[in-house]
């Protein structure tokens, strides 16, 4: 009920609220669509480190010299702190910031998931985009998307602050100079790190009564934990839950504010008067009765799992022309703003530059670029604009450019073919076993049911079924030919 509750005041108060797209929101953002802004930045842990970036970064200073004094995050690879801001591509809260930055100046200072950003914008270039028409569903679910994200973010703020929701910075930044140096994969083994190799929280015992946050709880009264609390639910974590120092010291504040934003949500869900709405109790009840019959077709549906060589060889005879894997190509693919940077990107790789190179130069996927513009197992049988350029060219090939989505064009090199494979019976035992029982465990479950109508004595009047609407005409989803507003 708690977890349908929160559903359900989600639905109201953000997805109700977002699911209206106007005419000008509309042509508001396809008038900047095609836009991209180059930036500098720098990432500090702490605001005020971030303002005095800005005052440094202001005077005119080398952004080398704004980025060895105030930069806590990674090192760049390449010494340049280079951003490209495509418009659309980003959340709108750290979009708004940089796009209300004029050229050549200097933003405030723009909180994210690992920590304050500062950027100066050092070019703003306007290329092509497609037809409105063409563009318009796509701009639609996209500006739909980022208004649920504003949405949800404001109401999670309203909410904290209602609920007087602090976080004390000086225990903050004791947790997170606490935090192991280790990451997620253990060297030796290449695998996660197991709980009994993982560190602890590493804080002073002076620290530890530290008040860490709190806020007010369901009846009102104040709620505190300390550093020693923290420490506690820190050491129990696991390694996928555990906030890393790589993450910076806004990855700690994150989950932390995710953890509270979870109770204080729930409890002003029960306040709402969700807990005892009919239809959040009606979901609750569906899901329960789906547990209970799950259970019930482990416990009761019984059937023969052993399986012998025969009866396995007769299964593979009859099946083993399932088992065959398409060929598949691999290569790496560049996104760009502009049939013109597309072009550039081409010529720089046929000249031999390197993708790293490549794709701070002339890309403007933020996901793409974090791959490496890897492209892995792109399928034949796939029907997209870059399957198609990969199965058009041979190893080390360089297609023109192409267009993608949103008015961008593409350039991709095909590195590797994996060619179709015929996989042989003891590649593949253990699945078709896990068929095999699949198969027995149904069979048993339509005889189990069919005994249990006998049983009960289930009467069904075909006559009265025929007129009824089918599955896929009750599901249909309907696309109206206006698409503004948007629902």
């Amino acid at each position: 009920i708690q977890y349908e509750a929160g559903l359900a005041m989600w639905n109201d108060v953000v997805m109700d609220v977002s699911s209206t797209i106007s005419e000008e929101e509309l042509q508001e953002f396809y008038a900047n669509m095609g836009t991209e802004y180059k930036c500098n930045y720098v990432i500090c842990n702490l605001e005020e480190d971030a303002l005095k970036a800005r005052e440094f970064a202001l005077t005119g200073a080398d952004w080398e010299d704004v980025v060895n004094k105030y930069h806590d995050g990674s090192r760049s690879v390449t010494n340049k702190y280079e951003l490209a801001v495509p418009f659309g591509q980003y959340s709108a809260e750290f979009e708004d910031k940089i796009f209300e930055t004029e050229l050549g100046g200097v933003s405030q200072p723009i909180i994210s998931s690992y920590g304050y950003w500062v950027v100066r914008v050092v070019e703003i270039n306007h290329g092509d985009k497609p037809d409105l028409e063409a563009a318009k569903a796509q701009i639609l679910d996209v500006t739909r998307n980022r208004k649920i994200g504003a949405t949800r973010l404001q109401f999670k703020r309203d909410m904290r602050v209602k609920y007087e929701f602090l976080v004390n910075q000086d225990a903050l930044w004791v947790a997170y100079q606490g935090l192991p140096e280790n990451g997620l994969m253990d060297p030796e083994t290449k695998q996660p790190y197991t709980k009994d190799k993982l560190e602890d929280l590493d804080v002073s015992t002076q620290d530890l009564g530290l008040v860490f946050y709190s806020y007010r709880g369901k009846e009102g009264q104040l709620e505190e934990s300390t550093v020693a609390d923290y420490k506690i639910h820190f050491d129990r974590m696991s390694v996928f839950q555990r906030p890393k120092k790589e993450e910076m010291l806004g990855g700690l504040r994150q989950k932390i504010e995710g953890e509270i934003d979870k109770g204080i949500l729930n409890i002003e869900a029960e306040k709402r008067g969700y807990f005892e709405r009919a239809d959040v109790i009606a979901i609750a009840d569906k899901k329960i009765e789906e547990i209970m019959v799950t259970r019930l077709y482990k416990e009761a549906v019984l059937f023969d799992d052993k399986i012998t060589a025969e009866q396995l060889d007769e299964f593979w005879a009859e099946h083993k022309d399932e088992y065959k894997v398409s060929e598949a190509r691999s290569g790496h693919l560049v996104i760009c703003l502009t049939r013109e940077k597309a072009d550039a990107a081409y010529k720089a790789i046929i000249d031999g530059v390197t993708w790293r190179k490549i794709l701070v130069d002339y890309g403007s996927d933020a996901n793409n670029k974090k791959r490496g513009g890897k492209t892995e197992s792109v399928n034949k049988d796939t029907a997209s604009p870059l399957a198609a350029q990969f199965f058009a060219l041979e190893p080390g090939g360089v297609s023109q450019p192409f267009s993608v989505n949103m008015g961008h064009y593409a350039v991709v090199q095909l590195d590797n073919i994996k060619p179709t494979k015929m996989y042989e019976m003891h590649e593949v035992t253990e699945a078709l076993g896990g068929r095999i029982r699949n198969n027995r465990r149904e069979a048993a479950f339509v005889s189990t049911l069919e005994g249990w109508r006998e049983e009960i004595g289930v009467e069904i009047f075909e006559e009265n079924l025929a007129e009824l609407k089918s599955w896929d005409m009750l599901t249909e989803v309907i696309v109206p030919d206006n698409l503004v507003p948007r629902n």
